[in-house]
């Protein structure tokens, strides 16, 4: 570009020197005229060719504009150079790493393998383990529902939970899964099918019965007069005679007033002397407590004794009140039946199952070889309380 700017200049200064010499120089005189290309020889001599400086100033502003563009292209080469190394560096330290990472990874990925693998192989030793625990519990629960089967029934007679019992052992067992528990099974069966054939009485029923007689021994009446019998009698006497509701009845009752008026004795027979009221009293109490001590015999299922007081009561009854009366009639009749009841039936021995259940527990105690049975081990090998390592 300063090429073209000086060449622009001389173009200038020349034309101006052209035109100062043009002005200033004398008119030409006729002599000392020349030819036209005489004079143009003079001008390119004194100025050079404009045409032949244009090419060579053109040819350094392009060196010039090469030497600038390489210098340039060569300094982004550069730089691109160390850009391009730079990034190699960063790619080469990335692949590291991205190395490292995929190694620690299958590192640990490899470790959380291995430690799956044993946690599962102690789970499963745990499994069996606990299904050793479980069917030991279910045994035990149903040696002690035997044993209360056996006590119920022969310290109480409890037939009802000795079969509830029995029963509930036989779930247990089911629950087990043990092949070799079906002979202890079929033992209880056969036993709860004893129990369910045996005869029980309404012992609640016949408890009732007991209390309704012994709240009506008070009214029984005596076999000899005395006070509070003559009383009752009258009582009777004068509620008969009010029960008169139509003309028809009134007969009747006159008559049975007539015949109250007069009583009739047998002397043939011994006379007993009349009871004072304290003997009177005490005498029911006595009956009473005979038949509550029946009634806790049965319920205690101690057949001898409640027999043996039923049979004191109907005695005394029998002794001491009077035997035509209805009331003493009805509650002698009563006594009989309830002394005809079977309270306590003979009950079977349950004790087998007990013994079936020992001997099944005693043969898998000590194996079919008669050693004892071996359990495997709950120790895990890599179950451990280490901190995990972390992974770069």
């Amino acid at each position: 570009m300063s090429g073209v700017l000086s060449e622009v200049s001389d173009e200038q200064t020349d034309q101006n020197d052209d035109k100062a010499m043009a002005n200033t120089s004398e008119p030409p005189k006729p002599d000392a005229e020349k030819p036209a290309k005489a004079r143009h020889k003079r001008a390119r001599a004194k100025h050079p060719n404009k045409k032949g400086i244009f090419p060579i100033v053109f040819i350094v502003i392009l060196l010039g504009v090469m030497i600038a563009g390489g210098n340039y292209a060569y300094r982004f080469y550069l730089q691109t150079t160390d850009t391009f190394t730079n990034f190699q560096q960063s790619q080469s330290a990335l692949v590291e790493q991205s190395q490292q990472f995929e190694d620690g990874v299958n590192k640990r990925v490899n470790e959380m393998q291995t430690r799956q693998k044993e946690m599962t192989d102690y789970i499963e030793v745990l499994r069996e383990k606990n299904q050793h625990l479980r069917k030991d519990w279910l045994l035990m629960e149903s040696e002690y529902l035997i044993q209360l089967a056996n006590n119920r029934l022969l310290f109480e007679r409890d037939i009802n939970t000795s079969i509830v019992a029995l029963e509930s052992a036989d779930r247990r067992l089911r629950e087990t899964g043990d092949p070799g528990i079906v002979g202890v099974r079929k033992v209880i069966a056969e036993a709860v099918q004893q129990l369910k054939q045996i005869p029980q009485a309404d012992l609640a029923g016949l408890s009732l019965q007991i209390s309704a007689i012994n709240k009506e021994i008070d009214k029984l009446p005596s076999s000899t007069p005395d006070p509070k019998s003559k009383a009752q009698q009258n009582n009777n006497v004068q509620t008969t005679s009010q029960n008169v509701e139509t003309w028809s009845q009134l007969p009747s009752a006159i008559w049975t007033d007539l015949k109250g008026l007069i009583e009739i004795r047998d002397h043939e027979a011994p006379l007993q002397p009349m009871l004072a009221p304290k003997e009177r009293f005490f005498l029911i109490e006595n009956v009473r407590l005979q038949l509550e001590q029946a009634r806790l015999a049965m319920l205690s299922g101690q057949p001898d004794v409640y027999k043996e007081r039923i049979t004191t009561a109907m005695d005394w009854i029998a002794k001491h009140f009077d035997n035509e009366a209805s009331i003493t009639k009805a509650t002698l009749e009563s006594l009989s039946k309830l002394l005809d009841e079977s309270i306590a039936p003979p009950l079977p021995d349950i004790a087998f199952t007990y013994q079936a259940l020992q001997k099944y527990r005693l043969g898998r105690e000590t194996g079919p070889d008669g050693s004892a049975p071996s359990i495997p081990s709950a120790t895990p090998n890599a179950v451990t309380n280490e901190p995990e390592k972390q992974v770069n």
